[in-house]
């Protein structure tokens, strides 16, 4: 099953607003800011490398999946790109996202919100350019799900993906199992290059992000 856990989908229902908040500092206290800072470092680093690496979106077509509140779709919007399509499993993150697109004045026409299972979808194919992060901590099938972004995007393909081994990792996973009844999935590198080169790109690139691999991929 290459889809993310029920549980995970349950979990990211309910929180949607307070992870959300990570993108809003004036949303967060001072101490909450200073935490994160340090804490959540991957979730920021993953987002500047993502539009560093992506470049000049002008007339390009973007799929999001994972989307969250929307912040990687609205800003793929921003910086040119004619079409995006935001994927994610939560309805409360998927309304977020589409109260952000309005914020911040991003037609329909071009900036779509879907929510559900992005294995079982219908979308309109293909895309330049996909996103997934923060994706593959929930995935099981991380193969079938990258041959299923594989399939549907043409140039290139950025995700996240969670450093087997740091000092945060056995705490994360406890506290994700116990009190969430949500499994994480971690890798090494030497895991990582054998999934990749299991699905058959014909290019990749690992970059160390903090507690996560941000992994650049073309198809």
């Amino acid at each position: 099953m290459s889809r993310a856990l029920p549980d995970a989908q349950t979990h990211f229902h309910r929180i949607a607003r307070e992870f959300d908040d990570l993108y809003e500092a004036e949303r967060r206290g001072p101490l909450r800011r200073w935490l994160d800072d340090r804490l959540r470092a991957s979730v920021y680093r993953r987002f500047e490398l993502t539009f560093e690496t992506l470049g000049d979106l002008s007339g390009r077509s973007v799929l999001d999946v994972g989307c969250g509140g929307g912040r990687y779709s609205v800003t793929a919007f921003e910086l040119g790109a004619e079409r995006v399509v935001g994927v994610d499993f939560a309805p409360s993150m998927i309304e977020l996202a589409r109260r952000l697109a309005v914020q911040k004045g991003a037609p329909q026409e071009r900036v779509r919100f879907v929510c559900g299972d992005f294995t079982e979808l219908a979308l309109e194919e293909p895309f330049d350019y996909g996103i997934a992060m923060g994706v593959f901590d929930y995935v099981e099938d991380a193969a079938g799900f990258l041959r299923r972004l594989r399939r549907v995007v043409s140039r290139r393909i950025v995700a996240s993906f969670p450093v087997r081994w740091n000092p945060w990792t056995p705490q994360r996973k406890l506290r994700y199992r116990l009190f969430r009844k949500c499994p994480l999935h971690f890798y090494s590198r030497g895991e990582l290059e054998s999934l990749l080169g299991e699905v058959g790109f014909r290019s990749h690139r690992i970059v160390r992000a903090q507690r996560d691999y941000f992994v650049v991929m073309d198809p």
